[in-house]
């Protein structure tokens, strides 16, 4: 199970909060992990990129919606990664219907929190599933961060790409990322991101099996 794309929190009927991200490299992950024999549900977040060839595709536009759809198919599946640049925040109160018009000098938006997708997940994941979260960083300490989150969120593996670089990450088809686990911190030097997502899901492989043996 894997999420791609950035949310979008409505304003009103064509304004919106959201983020630059492009999706690639979620849908790097799923073709990958497809051309290794996995069955792939993609849930995707305002994605202009081709249909990956294989894999169950379903719209999630906001941070709402795809929560719903991540814990409804989580408990089918062994793996879940979450790429997808999910909102922080979302409008308070509903969107206003219709164009709100350019008759106001100041316009107050009142936010609160979304769903904290992977942290939901954790809290019901069984022991033998794994669960990958991204963390798209910036700034001094953007490393202890990240994880910090891996282990505020129980996840298995966290990457962490630095959002200040501009030849990597958002939009572009190249990153450079650090694969972090509770015993391990990996550096992948900068590449495209096809080459990065077979490096994640060898990493993810390992996790697995190394988590199936303790398991008994």
């Amino acid at each position: 199970l894997i999420t791609a794309g950035g949310t979008r929190e409505p304003i009103d009927a064509v304004r919106y909060i959201g983020n630059s991200s492009s999706g690639k490299m979620g849908y790097a992950l799923a073709r990958a992990a497809y051309s290794r024999g996995a069955s792939v549900d993609l849930v995707k977040a305002n994605v202009d990129l081709p249909r990956a060839p294989g894999v169950r595709e379903v719209s999630a536009p906001t941070a709402e919606e795809m929560y719903q759809e991540v814990v409804s198919r989580l408990p089918d599946h062994d793996i879940l990664i979450m790429a997808a640049a999910v909102a922080d925040y979302k409008l308070s109160e509903n969107p206003t219907d219709g164009k709100i018009g350019k008759n106001l000098d100041d316009i107050n938006v009142c936010l609160h929190p979304t769903t904290d997708i992977l942290l939901e997940c954790s809290k019901t994941k069984r022991a033998d599933q794994y669960m990958v979260g991204f963390a798209a960083e910036y700034g001094p300490e953007s490393l202890v961060r990240a994880r910090g989150k891996m282990e505020r969120k129980r996840l298995d593996m966290i990457v962490f790409n630095d959002i200040a670089r501009r030849d990597i990450g958002f939009g572009s088809d190249y990153n450079e990322v650090v694969i972090l686990t509770p015993a391990s911190e990996t550096r992948v030097q900068r590449a495209p991101k096809e080459t990065v997502a077979e490096i994640i899901l060898d990493h993810i492989a390992r996790g697995i099996k190394e988590k199936r043996a303790a398991l008994g």
